[in-house]
């Protein structure tokens, strides 16, 4: 291979071009690593407190198998840990 395997990034720091060896695999775990950042832009990591008359919002997003984790408050609201694709929050 005459170039190294490298990742080259625009301005903000986001993967733009993999430089990787089809012939012999070389840069293949940088492709996934720069795949992996590209999609992981599209998957919201959020913390909701909710209180009790948002139990629908809060079912919807159990439906929607987006709680990672689960607990309340000393006030009866619900702290929701959620992770789920962007486009989900338009349905």
């Amino acid at each position: 291979m005459d170039t190294a395997p490298r990742i080259e990034r625009d301005g903000q720091g986001r993967p733009q071009v993999v430089w990787l060896s089809a012939r012999d695999g070389q840069g293949l775990e940088l492709l996934r690593e720069a795949i992996g950042e590209w999609l992981a832009e599209d998957i919201l990591d959020i913390r909701l407190t909710l209180t009790p008359e948002q139990g629908r919002l809060r079912a919807a997003l159990h439906e929607l198998q987006a709680v990672r984790e689960e607990s309340f408050d000393e006030g009866g609201r619900t702290i929701l840990e959620i992770r789920l694709p962007r486009g989900s929050l338009c349905r």
